[in-house]
C-alpha cells in the first residue's frame, strides 16, 4: 500500500502508533519506535490520529474516526493487515476521545462497540 492507510491519499507521513517519546533511549537505538508501531497516514488523517479522534479496534479489523469539528463518528474497515503491536494499540486508544473510547468498546459501558461491525 502506497498511500493512506484510511483514505488512499498521498503523500503520507510515518505515524506513530505509540508515540516515539514514551520510548527511552535504549527502546529507540533498538529501533523499538519503529517496528510494528508505523502506520502511513495522509498529514489530515495523522493530525486526527495524533489529536485522538482515530482509534483501532483491538482485534485490528476496523478505524473509529470522529470527524473533524464534530461529534460524528465514522467506523472504517481496515483494508490491510496491520502488523503494530497490540500493547501500542492498546497505549494509543487510551489517549483517544471519550466517543471514540466509547465506540472501541474500551469504556465500562462498552455496549457501544462498533469494533464488531460498522
Amino acid at each position: 500500500m502506497n498511500g493512506c492507510i484510511i483514505c488512499g491519499t498521498t503523500p503520507t507521513d510515518g505515524a506513530h502508533v505509540k508515540p516515539k517519546e514514551t520510548f527511552d533511549s535504549e527502546e529507540i537505538r533498538r529501533g523499538r519506535d519503529r517496528v510494528q508501531n508505523i502506520i502511513s497516514l495522509c498529514q489530515n488523517h495523522h493530525r486526527l490520529f495524533d489529536r485522538g479522534k482515530i482509534g483501532i479496534c483491538p482485534n485490528k479489523s476496523r478505524f473509529i474516526i470522529q470527524k473533524p469539528d464534530s461529534s460524528e463518528i465514522e467506523c472504517q474497515e481496515i483494508q490491510h493487515q496491520l502488523n503494530i503491536r497490540d500493547e501500542y494499540i492498546s497505549y494509543r486508544n487510551s489517549s483517544c476521545e471519550y466517543k471514540v473510547k466509547f465506540r472501541l468498546g474500551i469504556l465500562p459501558q462498552d455496549y457501544g462497540s462498533m469494533c464488531d461491525s460498522c
